[in-house]
């Protein structure tokens, strides 16, 4: 039930896209590349954030989503903790996963919730089924729901 509840979460949040600040840029501090806390920077499973897209990598496969909306009150509108909120693909409504940056309440940590429902069918639940499906599948490839993530510093480019 808990999975259910996550969706409609979702979809109830991706309906009100306007006041999610649909279209708005990540922060300087969230871009980059990051990768699960226990690997090194060179890792080839890596989620990377740019300005106004996030990428899924594992190495050479690769899956990017824009639209990215900063849903301000998903925790509620009394909530003052520090977890930042994204999700691609917003104006959708079925936005394939959601970022938590600062998750945890742990500064610097990101995690991913993709969804994983214990069971793939919910009967009259068409919308809830393809969205479950579609996020077994991108885990598969992209094993890094609910993974603590850390930033790697950025490359510099020879000048």
């Amino acid at each position: 039930m808990k999975y259910k509840l996550i969706v409609l979460v979702v979809l109830a949040v991706s309906a009100a896209a306007p006041a999610a600040f649909a279209g708005e840029p990540a922060a300087e501090q969230f871009r980059g590349d990051w990768v699960p806390a226990s690997a090194k920077c060179n890792s080839p499973l890596r989620f990377r954030v740019g300005s106004l897209q996030v990428t899924l990598i594992n190495g050479t496969d690769s899956m990017s989503y824009g639209n990215l909306g900063w849903p301000t009150t998903f925790f509620g509108p009394d909530y003052a903790g520090i977890v930042v909120t994204a999700m691609p693909e917003i104006d959708s409504g079925e936005s394939p996963f959601t970022i938590f940056f600062n998750a945890d309440e742990r500064r610097g940590v990101t995690k991913l919730s993709i969804l994983q429902g214990e069971e793939s069918k919910a009967p009259g639940m068409a919308r809830y089924n393809k969205i479950v499906r579609t996020a077994q599948a991108l885990n598969k490839r992209f094993p890094l729901d609910n993974v603590p993530l850390k930033r790697c510093a950025p490359t510099r480019q020879p000048a």
